[in-house]
């Protein structure tokens, strides 16, 4: 049995190929970029080219309701998610990496139900928002005590 010599040069040894790692990387940016244009204040690609050029440029080229959605409002909104997504990509995969176990999930070892069982303590104990956060992680991080 022999197999194409394309075959073997275009994947790594991941098994993947380099076409689909572009793809894989490319498309959270293309969501970020097309999520931009898209809300209830719809905006042009064009206005936001130059909103974004107008904060490092100093000049006025778009209306100041775009600047302002898309300054504060969309930018912010997307560069969290963005970075809420990493982090949770990085969570799972050392939950994968630390048991050797590719199902591992924050249910099978406990840690979502410590963190629930935490913050519905909290919560009737009268907590506000930063100690039902605070008793929800010591709960969730217990199993690892």
């Amino acid at each position: 049995m022999t197999t194409a010599p394309h075959a073997l040069a275009s994947t790594d040894n991941t098994g993947v190929s380099w076409r689909w790692k572009l793809i894989l990387a490319i498309l959270p940016l293309a969501a970020a970029i097309f999520s931009l244009c898209v809300g209830r204040y719809a905006m042009a690609p064009q206005d936001i080219w130059h909103a974004l050029t107008d904060k490092f440029t100093g000049s006025v080229t778009v209306a100041p309701q775009i600047s302002t959605v898309l300054w504060q409002m969309r930018l912010p909104r997307i560069l969290l998610a963005l970075i809420a997504g990493a982090g949770l990509s990085a969570s799972g995969c050392a939950f994968q990496s630390l048991f050797s176990n590719p199902l591992a999930t924050p249910d099978t070892l406990g840690v979502a139900s410590g963190a629930s069982f935490g913050a519905a303590l909290a919560l009737l104990m009268g907590f506000k928002m930063l100690g039902v956060q605070t008793v929800s992680l010591l709960f969730g991080s217990s199993p690892w005590l």
